[in-house]
């Protein structure tokens, strides 16, 4: 067997010594602890979440099931005969969290699921055995939003089992081929690739087996309940919440790049141009499949492990070194090895250069986050924009625009203070607590130094743009929505933004031993009433995007709150006026004639069509499957960027020492389509 003798150890104790288990969790359950938090985060919940679900039968089903599918989203290890066994407890969940019932149900699925590990690991070991065929036709729904139920009984479940693997193995097969395109023996690369695959899943099963603590699964289990009044209250344990607090305090570092779990590990989702990542070669859509420290020794399969552990294992010590194995869109594989390093501030800052455009002069402004220091003397997001303004009247700019694409929120206080540098007065959000009235916020509220003004006032009055996307979040769709309802600019972008109009704080549970709960306090709401909430801010011009299809907005989340209205806030809409009309007309004109948007279009589409559809698992079939997906990311990497001979005239207006960023800029067909549209309002 080619299974780890450590890991058969760890699942044999798992079994054998369930009855210590059961003791020391009826040990801490006498004691009162895990009794203790659930009921604080319960408390806490009625008291101050803004629209609490009702603790009823309904609400201890949907957590019955989402903890177990939360458990087994691949449908690996659970029977149909398993949730049969645990449906007494289906609607008493409620009922524990009140403290009205002894707190069974968790360690009754423990246990079973420990012994369902067991049972998965030596079913996989038994597949890996034998060689596998690939000239069936067989295929393989590996996205776990697809999948169908738990297997009805242990010869469905065999056969989920099998084909997992086979595609594992196929995987692993095609791969060496690539390695070794001059061997003939694809016998012994089929061994090899199993030989491979056995490793991969040994380390999985025991990462799974270590991580099936009591501790962790409560504090899932409390997630999932959490995540059902809406998806960003959360629950952190007390060490969890040190290594927040930790990560918040620049203790450990990163790579520069944000991640989303996939079938094969962690696909790249963002970059950040000054991290490590993007200065050693990794590019959007790659996908990481393991990774380990140092420059040599074991590296771990990231399949199968949550977004939560995948970033832990990412995060390291400043100046750590880590190992990558990427694999590309067409399946090549590269190892890449790498410094973990903090993303430098200054890129963090406002940026502000000048792009020419039909002899006007367009002001850009770009930032990832409305920062505000803690210290009031230290850098300030709106205070840097307008000085970031300041010097774009000095150069004459005929119009600004902002480029506040993947921008994912930050300070409410700054974003107040940023519009009231475009509108003459007036309220800029309104927040609403539970069970109170709408608060509408303005400069005069903030009340907050700025240069040597005690509010925030008007400094220009010109044509503006505001560039978004669907991961514009928050603090971004708050300015968005104020200056389109101020009709003081042009919103363009993709269909919406993210959606995100709600407002967490950190409640310490007890004295902090029991952890944290981040919890939802409050909504926002556009001045002219509408919630910004699921729906976000719909452009006033909507360009094609190849993301249309990433379930990542709000509205994708099957808990998310409500979107609803409150009266709207008096406020006066821009005196300069706007022919929004005549701007779309212009736009549509421009995009009809842009064949690259055209395919962007077609594109995504193609990207909606694939998402749902099965993997082969046929040889040449699967072939042709990566083929396609390698040829479609390549055609979307090519088509976003400006050819070079069309690349767009920028003038710094102070020296950049990031040359990827300032590069990007220059070829970004998003940035051009609407610096047209700022030169296109400019009379």
């Amino acid at each position: 067997m080619w299974l780890l003798t450590k890991t058969k150890a760890l699942i044999g104790w798992c079994i054998l010594g369930c009855p210590l288990i059961a003791a020391s969790q009826k040990k801490a359950d006498e004691n009162g602890e895990y009794r203790q938090v659930l009921s604080a985060v319960a408390s806490s919940i009625q008291q101050y979440h803004y629209d609490p679900a009702a603790f009823n039968d309904e609400l201890s089903e949907k957590w019955w099931r989402t903890f177990l599918e939360t458990l087994d989203p691949l449908k690996q290890f659970f029977l149909q005969s398993d949730l049969s066994a645990l449906k007494k407890y289906k609607t008493v969940l409620d009922d524990e969290l009140r403290g009205e019932a002894p707190l069974n149900f968790l360690p009754a699925v423990i246990n079973r699921y420990r012994l369902r590990m067991n049972e998965t690991s030596t079913a996989y070991s038994r597949l890996l055995q034998k060689p596998f065929r690939f000239d069936e036709n067989e295929t393989i729904r590996y996205d776990a939003s697809g999948l169908p139920g738990f297997a009805g009984d242990s010869d469905e479940l065999a056969q989920s089992r099998r084909k997992y693997v086979k595609y594992l193995v196929l995987q692993e097969l095609v791969a060496l081929q690539e390695q070794d395109s001059l061997s003939k023996n694809e016998t012994e690369l089929e061994e090899k690739a199993r030989k491979k695959v056995a490793t991969r899943l040994d380390k999985w099963m025991l990462h799974k087996i270590e991580g099936a603590s009591y501790e962790k699964l409560f504090s899932l289990y409390l997630n999932c309940f959490t995540h059902l009044m809406d998806p960003h209250t959360s629950y952190l344990s007390a060490t969890e919440a040190k290594k927040f607090r930790d990560r918040m305090s620049n203790k450990v570092a990163g790579i520069g790049a944000a991640l989303t779990t996939d079938e094969e590990g962690a696909k790249v989702a963002r970059l950040e141009s000054t991290g490590s990542a993007a200065l050693h070669g990794i590019e959007l859509n790659d996908v990481i499949v393991r990774l380990g420290e140092g420059t040599n020794g074991d590296l771990t399969w990231l399949a199968g492990l949550s977004s939560g552990e995948i970033a832990n294992m990412v995060r390291g010590e400043k100046g750590s070194s880590l190992r990558l194995e990427i694999k590309k869109p067409g399946g090549k594989l590269v190892t890449v090895l790498l410094q973990r390093n903090e993303i430098d501030q200054q890129e963090n800052a406002v940026k502000v250069l000048i792009v020419r455009k039909q002899n006007k002069k367009i002001g850009y402004i770009t930032f990832p986050v409305f920062y505000q220091d803690a210290d009031p003397f230290g850098p300030q997001v709106a205070t840097d924009v307008a000085n970031a303004i300041q010097l774009l009247k000095e150069k004459q700019a005929d119009a600004i625009l902002f480029d506040l694409r993947r921008n994912g929120g930050g300070s409410l206080q700054e974003v107040v203070r940023m519009v009231s540098l475009f509108i003459k007065g007036g309220p800029v959000v309104q927040v609403r607590e539970r069970n109170a009235a709408p608060v509408a916020r303005s400069s005069v509220d903030v009340m907050l130094p700025f240069g040597s003004n005690p509010i925030v006032q008007q400094i220009y009055d010109g044509p503006l743009a505001v560039l978004v996307d669907e991961f514009s979040a928050s603090a971004s769709e708050i300015f968005a929505s104020a200056i389109q309802d101020y009709k003081r600019g042009i919103i363009i972008g993709s269909a919406s933004t993210h959606g995100k109009g709600t407002v967490q704080r950190g409640v310490p549970l007890g004295d902090g031993n029991m952890g944290t709960l981040n919890l939802t306090f409050s909504q926002f709401y556009r001045v002219n009433g509408a919630s910004t909430q699921l729906k976000g801010v719909v452009p006033d011009i909507i360009l094609p995007d190849l993301n249309e299809c990433v379930r990542s907005r709000e509205k994708d989340q099957a808990s998310a709150l409500s979107w609803d209205m409150v009266a709207p806030a008096a406020f006066g809409t821009w005196e300069g006026g706007m022919d929004i009309d005549a701007l779309r007309n212009f736009a549509l004109n421009r995009l009809k004639s842009d064949t690259v948007f055209s395919m962007i279009k077609r594109n995504s589409e193609i990207l909606c069509a694939q998402a749902t559809l099965d993997i082969p698992l046929k040889m040449d079939l699967y072939r042709q499957w990566l083929k396609d997906k390698a040829a479609l990311t390549s055609s979307n990497n090519r088509i976003i960027k400006l050819p070079p001979t069309k690349t767009m005239q920028v003038d710094l207006l102070y020296p950049v020492r990031n040359e990827t960023w300032l590069s990007n800029v220059r070829q970004d067909i998003y940035i051009e389509q609407a610096v047209a549209l700022a030169a296109a309002m400019c009379k």
